[in-house]
């Protein structure tokens, strides 16, 4: 089962390396696990004269998933794998590569119907051969094992922390590691006092904004994974909403008190609680694309914003520079209402254009009876678990894991796009007509609905939307329809929908 060198007549094959921790702290300078993976795989490179053209590093980056979208390197190699950008995947060993059975074989068989060898840098198997493929079952299988024991006495732990009384996760602000993990955290009295500080300010007025402008001025830094050095508004209301500086610990769901000094009262954290709760009916006001925006340049969340004190105005803005993180767009603003209606044009423009609509209509009386009706059973149960998610009877978690799996099986069916384009249409169409009626939450939840991604690029007051797989054919004719049609007389223009809307 030796792996051959692979060469071909006109150049050697090109390689990429797939180097992955799953700590953070293992990617650090002092850590030596990357450059090891990485030398490694380059020695095997040098031998058999494959030149390296791109690396896949995941800094602290779980393998023990089998969700892909959890495995942002796993989503790169992919793409570039189609791409053709590569011909060679090198890892050192299984576990850097998945700790599931099944995102494992998923990612291999993607592999290997792209052209793509997956070489094992510490091994001479060869997983294009049936027993190389048993082998690598086993590998898999052994490595999923381990993480699944691993994990089992790691909540075995926790539990038996948290009935012991002890903080079970990161330590926090304003407390230090005991002696040993049996022991409970000790208070750092520099950082206690500006903690009650914190407290009867926020109680007696104060905003997150401030309290977090003040600890940075005086030099406190927060304990953060991702090596953040200042405070963000969003960490100071993590503080404030925490019951541990009051002497409680928490685990999955339960609370008890800890064996930890307090450093503030329960009656200061009660008063607190009740200004936490006065602030966020305040700012939770819905917005139509609150939770569901995301920057187009670095995926960052876009956050609500509002200025002014006579009078208000309000954005919506890039957070790369409140959570130190690098982004071309800086921290930019775009007006929401101006922001929204570009949305609130894409739903319209769809809805009640009637030369649109007669095109759809059109397409309809053109389609061919399907031959395969898998397709339109999946979608008739897609509008079934649709129209229970709007009617409450399914939780959203319910409604995305099971529109996800659905999707899936779409996705593996031939293409019908006039029965799809026909189908989504009718959907779209309904839709529509009670837009306008629809609140600010039902038109969110509408979007979500719609589509798995709103971006946004706040700079060049710029939408990007990617529809549902469900909707993508109605939404690429729709495309095909603004340039090549009559995009003058309808509020389109030759990028998609809306004046600055495109689709992804």
């Amino acid at each position: 089962m030796a792996t051959a060198a692979i060469r071909t007549n006109q150049r050697p094959l090109r390689a990429a390396l797939l180097l992955r921790v799953s700590d953070s702290r293992q990617a650090e300078a002092e850590s030596y696990s990357l450059d090891s993976q990485r030398r490694v795989g380059q020695d095997l490179c040098h031998r058999r004269g494959w030149p390296i053209v791109r690396e896949y590093v995941g800094a602290g980056e779980s393998a023990f998933t089998r969700d892909v979208g959890k495995r942002e390197t796993v989503r790169a190699l992919l793409a570039d794998a189609t791409s053709s950008v590569f011909d060679v995947l090198i890892v050192h060993d299984v576990s850097r590569y998945a700790r599931d059975e099944e995102l494992g074989h998923f990612v291999l068989n993607n592999l290997h119907l792209l052209g793509v060898k997956l070489v094992n840098a510490t091994n001479d198997i060869d997983y294009d051969t049936p027993e190389g493929r048993m082998m690598f079952s086993m590998e898999l299988s052994f490595s999923a094992a381990g993480s699944r024991k691993a994990s089992f006495h790691i909540k075995k732990a926790k539990q038996q922390k948290f009935e012991m009384g002890l903080h079970v996760g990161d330590v926090p602000f304003g407390y230090a590691a005991g002696e040993t993990n049996k022991d409970p955290l000790l208070v750092v009295r520099t950082e206690a006092a500006a903690i009650r500080q914190a407290f009867e300010d926020f109680a007696n007025g104060a905003g997150y904004t401030e309290i977090a402008r003040r600890w940075n001025s005086a030099g406190f830094q927060p304990h953060s994974k991702q090596h953040r050095s200042t405070f963000a508004a969003s960490a100071i209301q993590s503080v404030i909403e925490n019951d541990f500086y009051c002497g409680y610990v928490r685990h999955l769901g339960e609370r008890k008190l800890g064996l930890h000094e307090a450093i503030i009262s329960e009656d200061l954290w009660m008063r607190a609680q009740v200004s936490v709760r006065r602030q966020t009916s305040k700012a939770r006001e819905s917005w139509l694309l609150s939770g569901t925006a995301e920057c187009v340049e670095c995926n960052g969340p876009i956050w609500q914003f509002k200025t002014g004190t006579k009078k208000a105005y309000f954005y919506y803005r890039e957070t790369s520079a409140v959570r130190e993180r690098k982004c071309s767009v800086g921290g930019a603003v775009w007006r929401r209402d101006l922001a929204e209606a570009e949305v609130c044009a894409v739903i319209e423009s769809m809805t009640t254009d009637p030369r649109w609509l007669d095109e759809v209509d059109r397409s309809a009386r053109k389609a061919p009876a399907p031959q395969d009706d898998r397709r339109s059973k999946l979608m008739a149960t897609k509008k079934r678990l649709t129209n229970a998610y709007i009617a409450g009877a399914r939780s959203e978690a319910e409604w995305r894991a099971e529109a996800k799996t659905l999707d899936e099986q779409l996705g593996r069916l031939p293409p019908d796009n006039p029965t799809a384009v026909v189908f989504a249409g009718g959907r779209l169409i309904s839709i529509g007509q009670i837009w306008s009626g629809m609140t600010t939450d039902e038109r969110r939840e509408t979007l979500r609905i719609l589509f798995q991604s709103v971006k946004m690029n706040t700079r060049d007051k710029r939408l990007w939307l990617e529809p549902w797989p469900e909707f993508a054919p109605l939404f690429a004719m729709r495309r095909d329809y603004c340039v090549h049609g009559t995009p003058g007389r309808t509020r389109t223009c030759a990028h998609g929908l809306g004046n600055h809307c495109s689709i992804l």
